[in-house]
């Protein structure tokens, strides 16, 4: 399915239905996973989500298949998790995916006795009950490796360490782990890239919360409408999610943040369309959003934190370069940053690929100011973490047309 923006009518208010925190969900629903607890979340719920769910519920298996479609999160999240579980798991799932970073987990989840078989289209885990007491992760290419160790905490002896080798890959969302595992009353101490487990007095006392990186796109567009106010139900100023890091980007952009009726409004103050140097390693998925509104400076704009972004669902450090250009941006890409030019972009329809890749399709949606048309191809790919986007995306007055 192929989607035709138009910049539609102009409204001064959108209240936008979030789905829930993909970080969140997925690391309580691993823990679910290894408890064997049935609580799930209800609502707005991706296709992303809904994977660990459906693992979940087939948990008790002594044989159990889990599809796990292009969750690159589920895949090493339930890969550890299967490993500490009794009963054979059998993992599936698109052959992008398994192209994806997995190596350094399997091979640490070996080195402690996991009987993992690893095939171009499949993978099987024997899981057993293990009790390391050490283990070591490189997780340079992918903090999750990391946090998919941790969130084994409560099946580790009293004690265990885990050392991470080399510099962690997104440090924010493994910060995110140790804080959430903590509210479950598994304590991890961190001394350096050593993390040792101090204490265990398991609480299943949570819940979920509506996701900071889907406002993202909302956000941004609400500068780019210039008097656009945005309503977030549900969403918590105070997250420990890693992307409400955002907010911190868009306020030097001009725009305010209020909190109110349980939630979040944001409305653009004196938007600030200058060019900007920001460093987002910390927040990598939130790079492709920047990386389409930097065109609306029509200036020379650099966004570091690069260095994640080949091995996401696509390589997005290439897709992006591809798709900037089609605009006529000039884009260069070195180790660790993008640096864009839009001084003599070609306003004409654009036509967009998304490469089976979720935040590309929604990070090209934010270009509907700046050209008379934009074609997305794929567009449905949002289902993996936003199912209803462009109905949502609709709210905000853009013109939206489903063609095939």
């Amino acid at each position: 399915m192929d989607i035709i923006i138009t910049e539609g009518t102009p409204v001064n208010y959108a209240e936008i239905d979030l789905p829930l925190s993909k970080t969140i969900a997925s690391r309580l629903l691993t823990i679910c996973f290894l408890e064997n607890i049935h609580r799930f979340p209800t609502g707005n719920i991706s296709e992303d989500i809904e994977v660990f769910v459906n693992a979940v519920k087939v948990r008790s298996k002594s044989e159990r298949v889990i599809k796990l479609n292009q969750s690159g999160t589920a895949y090493r999240f339930l890969l550890a998790a299967a490993s500490f579980t009794k009963g054979t798991t059998i993992f599936t799932g698109k052959p992008s995916l398994f192209r994806r970073p997995i190596t350094p987990l399997i091979e640490a989840l070996k080195s402690v006795g996991a009987d993992i078989e690893l095939y171009t289209d499949r993978i099987i885990v024997r899981g057993k009950e293990l009790t390391p007491k050490n283990i070591t992760i490189n997780a340079e290419k992918s903090g999750q490796f990391l946090s998919a160790l941790l969130l084994l905490g409560n099946k580790l002896p009293h004690g265990a360490t885990i050392t991470a080798a080399g510099k962690i890959a997104s440090y924010s969302f493994v910060k995110t782990t140790i804080n959430l595992l903590q509210h479950l009353g598994i304590y991890w101490e961190q001394k350096g890239n050593i993390f040792l487990l101090k204490n265990k007095d398991f609480n299943p006392n949570f819940s979920y919360e509506k996701d900071w990186s889907s406002s993202s796109y909302f956000m941004l567009l609400s500068l780019i409408r210039k008097d656009l106010r945005i309503f977030f139900p549900g969403l918590n100023i105070n997250s420990i999610q890693p992307d409400a890091k955002i907010k911190y980007f868009l306020e030097q952009l001009g725009l305010v943040f209020t909190v109110k009726d349980e939630g979040v409004e944001v409305s653009p103050e004196v938007v600030n369309f200058s060019p900007f140097n920001f460093d987002m390693e910390e927040i990598p998925d939130m790079i492709l959003g920047f990386a389409m509104f930097s065109l609306y400076t029509g200036r020379i704009c650099e966004i570091a934190g690069t260095r994640t972004l080949p091995y996401k669902e696509t390589d997005r450090l290439k897709a992006l370069k591809q798709e900037l250009e089609k605009t006529g941006a000039k884009v260069f890409v070195s180790e660790n940053k993008i640096t864009i030019d839009s001084r003599n972009l070609l306003r004409k329809p654009v036509i967009f690929d998304t490469y089976e890749d979720h935040r590309m399709a929604m990070s090209e949606s934010l270009l509907v100011g700046l050209f008379p048309e934009i074609t997305i191809k794929d567009a449905e790919v949002v289902g993996k973490t936003f199912p209803n986007y462009w109905e949502e995306l609709k709210k905000t007055g853009v013109g939206v047309l489903y063609t095939t």
